[in-house]
């Protein structure tokens, strides 16, 4: 079989590619940008474009695969349908991929690539060889996939588009459910009806993990007809965390299931990251394996690339994915009770339309920062936005107006000299799903530093 990628560098797409060469199949993809991911694929034998063209089809190719990012209208779907392709999201890939094994399919507004990481590295350290399709790199393994043999086959499931209704996974852990994606959802209750339907295509046999603290998330259980396990730290729940301390270097807490007590130590911050945590050990537990034979697994985990991560340390620049106004919040959160430092943060909004949906908990979240500096707003699947106007000096001056210190700078150069010439201390955090990841460099640059120093 032969695969083409459109969109190969894509967090989604890459591991994918990834796990198809290791395999043995053909694969060639294409990117508007070079990137890690694209280099990675390179190395390895994929055939890649740094372009999108017509001529990137070749007429021996089976099945040619696109992400949500890429609209109908590229040249290269085009291309494919003239000659009669077999053409597949990247969602319904996965879905056949997955069925060939037991799949866990981790699902939620917030934390799935956190819980996929931990849960799939926790699996390969019980000797289970997983294979997994994570969303951002792990740190400790510097990939974004696991190619293993065992029964296995941990992914995150993405409610986008209801692109997680290909899956029909064997168990499933939801960590939370919120209004986001509205340029596609008509509003919340069109995301809990998504998300029932995804609950009923679980195994009869197989189980759901969910955040029981939530009144929401918790109706998904009676839709399951399968074992339902609530999570979280109120009394009601199945399995409960309990007595939480941050040691300076993450966390310690207890998890309880099953007339069982596991005491954790995570090697990352933040309440939600326990919350993450505390769900895998209830798998872990479901699955047969037990979470005390791998302390090191949670004790040695620092999270995935661009999920709270460690730039430098002089100065302190942690780089974070979080994009919706909940995220940003635990964010503040998990930095406040690491660091207890001001917090210098640079935002990057991530879509318009996500922007004008939730302008105001935007503006009320960022209030919260010392120090803000915006970007501009990085643009992805907006593909049918007419009127974008000055939304982001509007966000600005609704932070200002609510007692936050926020600037609009639109490039990213600017931004660096800004933050070399104002920063006196505390955490410069660049956050956002855009690639406002280059500005950690930008700003060492500017103090003679490189990341590896």
């Amino acid at each position: 079989m032969k695969y083409h990628f459109i969109g190969i560098g894509g967090s989604g797409m890459a591991p994918l590619a990834n796990m198809l060469l290791d395999r043995g199949y053909y694969v060639s993809g294409s990117d508007r940008e070079d990137s890690e991911n694209v280099q990675k694929l390179k190395k390895k034998g994929a055939k890649i474009y740094l372009n999108h063209s017509s001529g990137n089809i070749e007429t021996d190719l089976d099945v040619v695969v696109y992400s949500s990012a890429i609209p109908l209208d590229n040249v290269e779907i085009k291309r494919s349908k003239e000659l009669n392709k077999k053409i597949v999201l990247r969602s319904e890939l996965l879905g056949e991929l997955m069925q060939k094994s037991k799949g866990i399919a981790i699902a939620g507004t917030h934390g799935k690539t956190t819980t996929t990481s931990l849960i799939a590295l926790a699996l390969k350290d019980a000797g289970l060889d997983p294979s997994a399709i994570i969303g951002g790199e792990i740190l400790k393994t510097g990939s974004n996939y696991l190619s293993g043999k065992g029964e296995y086959f941990v992914a995150e499931a993405c409610e986008y588009q209801r692109a997680f209704l290909q899956l029909s996974p064997f168990a499933a852990i939801i960590t939370n459910m919120e209004a986001d994606h509205l340029d596609y959802f008509k509003d919340i209750n069109d995301i809990i009806d998504a998300f029932q339907a995804f609950v009923s295509k679980i195994n009869p046999d197989g189980f759901l993990v969910i955040n029981g603290d939530s009144e929401i998330t918790r109706r998904l259980g009676s839709v399951a007809k399968c074992k339902v396990i609530y999570v979280g730290f109120g009394v009601s729940n199945d399995c409960r965390i309990t007595n939480l301390e941050n040691d300076g270097a993450g966390l310690i807490f207890t998890v309880s299931i099953n007339s069982k007590s596991y005491d954790i130590k995570l090697g990352i911050s933040g309440l939600h990251n326990a919350f993450n945590a505390g769900m895998v050990v209830a798998c872990l537990s479901l699955l047969g394996v037990d979470a005390s034979s791998i302390p090191g697994t949670f004790s040695d985990f620092k999270g995935a690339k661009r999920r709270l991560e460690t730039i430098s340390d002089d100065p302190l620049i942690i780089d974070d994915y979080g994009h919706h106004p909940t995220e940003i919040s635990a964010t503040f959160d998990a930095l406040k009770r690491a660091y207890d430092l001001p917090v210098f943060a640079i935002f990057q909004p991530h879509q318009y339309s996500r922007t004008k949906e939730f302008f105001n908990e935007f503006a009320s979240v960022l209030s919260e920062a010392d120090r803000l500096v915006l970007t501009k707003v990085y643009e992805a699947r907006d593909f049918e936005t007419n009127s974008k106007g000055d939304i982001e000096e509007e966000l600005v001056k609704k932070i200002n107006s609510l007692g936050g210190n926020a600037v609009f700078i639109d490039s990213f150069e600017s931004v660096a000299d800004y933050v070399f010439k104002n920063y006196k201390g505390g955490v410069i955090l660049t956050i956002g799903a855009g690639n406002i990841n280059k500005l950690g460099s930008m700003i060492l640059d500017r103090y003679g530093k490189t990341t590896s120093s």
